[in-house]
Order: structure tokens, then sequence, then C-alpha cells
């Protein structure tokens, strides 16, 4: 099947007052929505409700437009990485993705959290001063990133870094 995008960039294809940017972010919206509620009752899993549907497209959509901020009112932060480095932004997985970078052999990674007690804990190196309930991550996170040769791991904000703090809260 080949759809013919074009029409979804004219104005006269969709209301005054919705942009494309808008239009775009809904549809997507509403499309991972109809995919999994056809992979619950594809897979035997239980079926959803419309309403149920309906309210969770509304939050995704919420979620994704509270990230749009004006141009000039947006902290610049530049995710770039140098040369020969990685960058990832991450939520509180940040351990998983290192374990990704070792596995595919990256050697110098910059991660970028939006968590500043994991940002804090992770980058401690004294094990008395660790909050207990991420003592265990971040022993692991140091531990596996010896494997590499550099690693840095810095705070920004969740305007910066909302697809990993969206995809975190989904998950």
């Amino acid at each position: 099947m080949t759809i013919n995008h074009q029409w979804s960039l004219g104005p006269m294809n969709r209301p005054v007052a919705l942009s494309f940017a808008e239009f775009i972010t809904g549809a997507l919206c509403i499309f991972e929505s109809i995919w999994k509620v056809r992979n619950d009752v594809r897979h035997g899993g239980h079926h959803t409700q419309i309403s149920v549907a309906i309210r969770a497209i509304r939050v995704r959509y919420r979620d994704h437009q509270s990230c749009i901020m004006p141009p000039r009112s947006k902290t610049e932060l530049n995710l770039t990485p140098p040369p020969g480095w990685m960058t990832c932004c991450t939520d509180v997985s940040i351990d998983t993705n290192l374990s990704v970078a070792v596995q595919n052999q990256f050697q110098r990674v910059g991660f970028f959290c939006d968590n500043a007690e994991v940002v804090s804990n992770f980058s401690e190196t004294n094990s008395h001063n660790i909050h207990l309930n991420l003592a265990g991550a971040a022993a692991k996170f140091r531990s596996t990133s010896l494997q590499l040769q550099s690693v840095q791991l810095s705070k920004i904000g969740k305007e910066q870094n909302f697809m990993a703090h969206n995809a975190a809260k989904w998950a």
C-alpha cells in the first residue's frame, strides 16, 4: 500500500487551526494505539475498550505537545558528540544502555540523564554516599563502564531529554 503524503502538507486538507506538526503528532499517537490494540488482539491478549484507547492517545499527545516550546525559550544544549564519541540520552535505564554500548563495542560514550539522583549517585565514587535504592545499579554502571575507554555522565533537563523520559514513562 502506498500513501501519498503530499495531501497532509497542504493546509486545505486539515483544519485551519491545526499545524502540520500537531497533525502528524496526533496521527502517530493514533497509529501507535491502533498497532498496540491490534497486537493485543492478534496475540491473544485482552481487548481494549475504545474509551481506554482514546484516553491513552490523549495522554500521549499531551505529553508530546508539552515538550514543544517557543524557539527562544528553550535552553541551548549541544548534544552532538565529539568525533569518536557516541551520545546516549537516557532515563533511569542508564545501566541497560551502558550494556548496549559495551555489546556494540563503543569506546567513548557520553550519557545524558534527566534524573539528578541517578547522575549524582552513578558519579559518586564513595559507596557510602550512594542512595540505597540505586546502589546496585550504580555499582553495575561503574563496573560495566570499565570496559569502555571513556564515559561521561551529565545531567540535562527533561525538556532536552523528553523522548527518553516519555519512553521510560510509557514502558
